[in-house]
C-alpha cells in the first residue's frame, strides 16, 4: 500500500488511477523498478501515460549524476526506461534491454487476452 503522500510524488493525480503495483529494488545502486496502473477509464488512462512519463523524466533526472559517479552499468537501465500504454492500463519500466522487453511481452499477452 502506498500513502497518497508517495503516489502524489510519482503521480499527479493519485485518484486517477483504480488500482497500482509498483516494484522497484530497494538497493539504491540498482534502479530496476516497473509500474503497473489501471485507470477506469480512458481519459483517466490518458493523464496517468503522460503522468507516468514524467515520474519517469523526474527519476532520470534525480539519479543520472549518482549513477554516472557510483554505478555507470545502470545508467543505461534509467537511460532507457519507457512508458507504454494498452487501453487503460499504464506499464513503465526501468530494467535491462531484455528484462524490458519480456516484460512487456508479458504484458501485452496478458492484457490481450
Amino acid at each position: 500500500e502506498y500513502s497518497t503522500e508517495e503516489l502524489r510524488f510519482m503521480f499527479s493525480s493519485p485518484e486517477l488511477f483504480d488500482e497500482i503495483c509498483v516494484v522497484y529494488s530497494t538497493d539504491s545502486t540498482d534502479v530496476s523498478e516497473i509500474g503497473v496502473l489501471y485507470a477506469s477509464n480512458e481519459e483517466n488512462a490518458k493523464i496517468l501515460f503522460e503522468d507516468a512519463k514524467g515520474y519517469i523524466k523526474s527519476i532520470q533526472e534525480q539519479k543520472s549524476e549518482f549513477l554516472r559517479n557510483y554505478s555507470p552499468a545502470e545508467l543505461q537501465k534509467l537511460n532507457s526506461a519507457e512508458v507504454r500504454r494498452y487501453g487503460n492500463y499504464i506499464i513503465f519500466t526501468v530494467a535491462n534491454p531484455e528484462d524490458k522487453s519480456n516484460k512487456y511481452k508479458k504484458a501485452e499477452t496478458i492484457i490481450s487476452n
